[in-house]
């Protein structure tokens, strides 16, 4: 239980450490503040596999033996998550999404 809550602190100071660098570097109102809290927003798991897919840049393929799953639930893994990372984004954030690829 206590490992957990560690990794729980662990993982939001990490997340606050991101975002206050971002808008240190770029103002409040840019994108990658908007890519921040949109992330921070959403569940773990969608959080996780969007993680897999653009930070180490792994394919469904490799991303399906991270999860231990088949390719095909991986994909549909990965579509969900990006289309809730969407709708986590302000509006006029769209071409965020374009030029992440999501």
């Amino acid at each position: 239980m206590g490992n957990a809550y560690r990794s729980r602190d662990r993982r939001l100071a990490l997340q606050e450490k991101l975002r206050t660098t971002a808008v240190q570097r770029f103002g409040d109102d840019s994108e990658n503040v908007a890519v921040q809290d949109a992330m921070e927003r959403l569940r773990a798991k969608d959080r996780d596999i969007l993680q897999l897919a653009y930070w180490d840049g792994l394919g469904t393929s490799d991303i399906a033996k991270v999860l231990k799953c088949s390719e095909s639930a991986a994909k549909v893994r990965l579509h969900r998550a990006r289309t809730a990372f969407r709708k986590q984004l302000p509006a006029g954030a769209e071409s965020t999404t374009h030029k992440m690829g999501v």
